[in-house]
C-alpha cells in the first residue's frame, strides 16, 4: 500500500518496511514469486541439474545451486528498535541465519522472535 517502503541497501540487499499484519503474507508472496520465476533465467540443462558450474572468488570451478531469496523479518513487537544501527545489526544477524544452511532448494523466510531483555518488573 502507499505507506510501504522498499529500498535498496546495496549489492543484493533490499529492505521492505510495511505494517506488522502484512509482513508474513508479503514475504511469502515474494518468495513464491521468486521461486516460480527464477528458473526462467537459466538454460534448460542447468534447470534440470539444479545448479550451474562457474568460478568462485578464488577462480576455482564450483557448482552453485539455482538462486533463491532469503527474507529476514525483524519487528518491534518484542523489543524497542530506537536506532538505525540496531536495526541494521538485527537484520544482519537474521540474514546470516537465513543463509546458514548449506543449500536451499527454495527461498527462505526467517523471523526474529527474540527479546532484548528479560522483564522482571511484574
Amino acid at each position: 500500500n502507499k505507506s510501504d517502503f522498499i529500498g535498496h541497501i546495496g549489492g543484493d540487499d533490499f529492505i521492505l518496511i510495511t505494517r506488522l499484519e502484512m509482513v508474513e503474507q508479503m514475504c511469502e508472496k515474494i518468495a513464491r514469486a521468486f521461486d516460480k520465476e527464477i528458473p526462467n533465467y537459466y538454460d534448460s540443462r542447468d534447470r534440470e541439474k539444479g545448479y550451474i558450474t562457474t568460478y568462485d572468488r578464488q577462480w576455482k570451478a564450483r557448482d552453485f545451486p539455482l538462486m533463491t531469496v532469503s527474507l529476514a523479518i525483524v519487528t518491534n513487537e518484542k523489543r524497542e528498535i530506537n536506532h538505525y544501527g540496531k536495526l541494521v545489526d538485527l537484520l544482519s544477524e537474521m540474514k546470516k541465519y537465513a543463509k546458514s544452511a548449506e543449500e536451499h532448494k527454495e527461498s527462505t523466510i526467517v523471523r526474529d522472535r527474540r527479546k532484548d531483555f528479560l522483564d522482571f518488573s511484574g
